[in-house]
């Protein structure tokens, strides 16, 4: 059953069709509309999951309104990037207009670093002095932010990391490698969820990285006060990059891209926030929603106000109203850099008024004072991305992306997706992981008619109409949650391969049996249906068939034997 929410959107017990698709679950509501796992049919059994964003009820007869979500989809169906999220169909149903997008298995970034403040972190502190470690774990246990553990040796120290996650490392400098400590190293391999390490004690090194940050002095009220600035970021350093790389490159893309003429689009994204950048359950990053995307090439050229996006990230010109062009995204993806490193957002207020005013008026404080030991690359990014007038920010977003990378390499900063699925394996646990995918649907992989329901003419599309009708029905026989322990050979759902490193593109139904066994037949009348008709083994040859064959082998002898016939003449 379907039922309707406070505005008017349904909460779905069981999937429901919506014209080509069925509606499987809803994945997230906003003000204005709804997003919802779907299915749609193909023909021989051909399925593909999409995202179907669905308007709100009480905003479909907004005519205003739903052809701006019309033309969102028109300008979006433009872009073809590897960290955008595909649009795949616009249209209208059951008067509702609707966009079908690609799916990605996964939660916004929003979501992620809400899950991962959540969490209760683990701090271990290894230091040769065991008086001196007993007094850094007393003073960094003090701050009641997460559970500390002290290993007084390499060995120790082995085994702690191997117990459990580590979320800040407390190191002795003492006995360290000049370069690439394989000790350290070893726990930041194992560890993607790793926020830093804090070294104690002097070093020859350099006092500033992704991965690690230097309190000389030992002194253990500076290396809590240092923790606690440490224990404030959601994500690490390293992941933080990783996933602004990935925006930054969406947006140089959307900011050039061109239609199939050659004209350029001139987008403009206008609300980059955590909702809005997208986070797989293997690592891959992509910036969705161009809904309040403006771009002078419009499709419906009238005029719109400028007062939109969210708030905390709003640049200066959209808090005032005024016109935004590329460079008001710079801020937006510079107020969300600040706000993953920092550990707190740079404008944010009492309210949305306090937000905007401060947006306006407002300089952070330098990032550094709040996270220190930062390449301070990073911190000069965001001041000038941060900047209040637009010509003292970067010309473009590829002049920040030039930026990050040169903090990339500088750093060796490891951008393997595997890190970014690690840390969602982390914060969520594999069982937790595995539901953000489809797994648990009701998938019905087999058409109406091999359940003795024949369609309607034959058609191809009535084969699909009776596939989606199946595919509703199915869900009052089907399991609500299949058993983990159960054999992949009886399920009737499509899994994800989880042993694939790149993002699967592609679901693996179980397949077909190889032969009719105790009485199921194999083929149209019935797929492997227990109790359908058994088909004869052969079929009789239409006595047509044999008259055009022989009459063939008739004129074809016939012609031998003429040329036959010439040849002795000669």
């Amino acid at each position: 059953m379907a039922e309707t929410g406070p505005l008017g959107g349904l909460t779905l017990d069981a999937p429901v069709r919506f014209g080509d698709f069925t509606l499987l679950k809803r994945i997230a509501t906003g003000g204005t509309a709804e997003i919802y796992l779907a299915r749609r049919h193909g023909l021989e059994g051909f399925v593909r999951h999409l995202a179907i964003k669905r308007v709100l009820p009480h905003l479909a007869d907004n005519p205003d309104f739903v052809q701006l979500i019309l033309d969102e989809a028109r300008l979006a169906a433009h872009l073809h990037h590897g960290h955008i999220i595909e649009i795949h169909q616009v249209g209208v149903s059951d008067n509702q207009a609707f966009i079908a997008m690609e799916y990605l298995p996964g939660m916004d970034l929003g979501r992620l670093v809400r899950a991962a403040r959540r969490r209760r972190r683990r701090v271990v502190v290894a230091h040769g002095d065991p008086g001196l470690a007993r007094a850094l774990a007393h003073a960094i246990d003090a701050l009641d932010l997460a559970d500390v553990v002290v290993a007084p040796g390499p060995e120790a120290l082995r085994e702690v990391t191997d117990s459990g996650p580590v979320d800040l490392l407390v190191l002795d400098t003492a006995g360290l490698a000049a370069t690439r400590d394989p000790v350290l190293a070893a726990v930041q391999a194992a560890h993607p969820e790793l926020l830093r390490t804090i070294l104690v004690g002097p070093t020859g090194g350099r006092g500033f990285g992704t991965y690690s940050v230097v309190e000389p002095t030992s002194n253990p009220d500076e290396v809590a006060r240092l923790a606690a600035q440490v224990l404030a970021m959601a994500l690490p350093p390293e992941l933080t990059v990783q996933v602004m790389r990935a925006v930054f490159d969406a947006l140089d893309y959307a900011h050039t891209a061109s239609d199939f003429a050659g004209r350029p689009l001139e987008v403009v994204h206008r609300d980059i926030n955590p909702s809005n950048v997208l986070v797989s359950i293997n690592g891959s990053v992509k910036l969705v929603d161009f809904g309040i995307a403006r771009a002078t090439t419009t499709l419906r050229r009238e005029v719109r106000g400028n007062f939109v996006g969210t708030y905390a990230y709003m640049s200066p010109e959209q808090a005032s109203g005024r016109a935004a062009d590329g460079r008001s995204d710079l801020f937006s993806v510079g107020t969300l850099l600040y706000e993953l490193l920092a550990g707190v957002n740079p404008f944010a207020g009492d309210n949305e008024f306090a937000t905007m005013r401060a947006i306006r008026e407002c300089t952070p404080e330098p990032l550094d004072t709040l996270q220190p030991g930062l390449p301070p690359v990073l911190g000069e990014l965001t001041a000038r991305a941060l900047a209040k007038v637009p010509d003292a920010r970067h010309l473009t977003a590829r002049d920040m992306l030039r930026d990050l990378e040169g903090v990339i390499r500088r750093d060796g900063v490891d951008l393997n997706p595997k890190r970014l699925a690690g840390f969602l394996a982390v914060v969520h646990g594999q069982a937790g992981v595995a539901a953000f995918g489809v797994s648990d649907t009701g998938y019905a992989p087999q058409p109406p008619h091999a359940n003795g329901e024949p369609s309607t003419d034959g058609s191809p599309r009535d084969a699909v109409r009776g596939q989606l009708a199946h595919d509703v029905a199915a869900a009052g026989r089907a399991k609500p949650t299949a058993s983990r322990e159960e054999s992949t050979q009886e399920r009737e759902e499509p899994t994800y391969d989880r042993s694939l490193d790149r993002e699967p593109t592609t679901l693996n139904p179980r397949p077909l049996p190889p032969a009719a066994v105790d009485g199921a037949a194999v083929g149209p009348a019935g797929v492997g249906q227990p109790g359908a008709e058994q088909a004869p083994a052969t079929r009789g040859t239409p006595p047509w068939v044999w008259g055009i064959m022989a009459a063939l082998a008739a004129a074809a002898a016939a012609g031998w034997w003429l040329f036959l016939q010439g040849r002795g003449g000669a």
